[in-house]
């Protein structure tokens, strides 16, 4: 943990890691595939839940993502339950993000998971936030402020980067 970021290893029980990642990739609201990529669509993903947008697609990977925040829940049970987004997301090899804020609200928090059931350090990966490199490691959740600077950094690998992004909305003050 750092003064910014809180890190969660090993979040899921290995066979529950796995079968996540292989349910959800499967998945039809997305479809993975490096061959179909050109470059212009290199970053793939879904919104499975937007409260303001009214998106909620009910699916079988809004379901595993909705249990997979109640596990980082389980690690760190202060964080509160008001979900305002899920998104699926995915990088392909070398493409990096543009460095922005999840929101520019003080009590929004960002929960960022690590999809992959495999993935070789050497293909790096990172996520920046406000500055600070963090390593991209399978079954990792980091959680920060969601109008802190950040980005994620594609790896040089034959697969997807994948992760589930979450947005918290933290009224515990109010």
């Amino acid at each position: 943990m750092t003064k910014d970021v809180t890190i969660i290893d090993n979040l899921l029980p290995d066979n529950l890691h796995k079968m996540c990642y292989e349910l959800i990739t499967q998945e039809a609201c997305w479809q993975l595939s490096m061959a179909s990529m050109d470059s212009a669509h290199k970053i793939a993903g879904t919104t499975l839940f937007d409260l303001y947008d009214g998106v909620n697609t009910n699916t079988r990977s809004q379901t595993l993502a909705s249990v997979i925040y109640q596990m980082v829940r389980t690690k760190i049970p202060a964080l509160p339950n008001d979900l305002r987004r899920i998104q699926l997301g995915a990088k392909a090899a070398n493409q990096d993000d543009v460095i922005h804020k999840d929101s520019e609200r003080d009590d929004r928090i960002t929960v960022l998971y690590h999809l992959n059931y495999e993935w070789n350090p050497i293909w790096g990966g990172p996520t920046v936030v406000n500055g600070v490199s963090y390593d991209y490691k399978p079954n990792r959740a980091l959680i920060y402020k969601s109008n802190l600077l950040h980005g994620g950094k594609a790896g040089t690998g034959k697969m997807f980067r994948t992760y589930i992004n979450y947005i918290i909305a933290d009224n515990r003050d109010e």
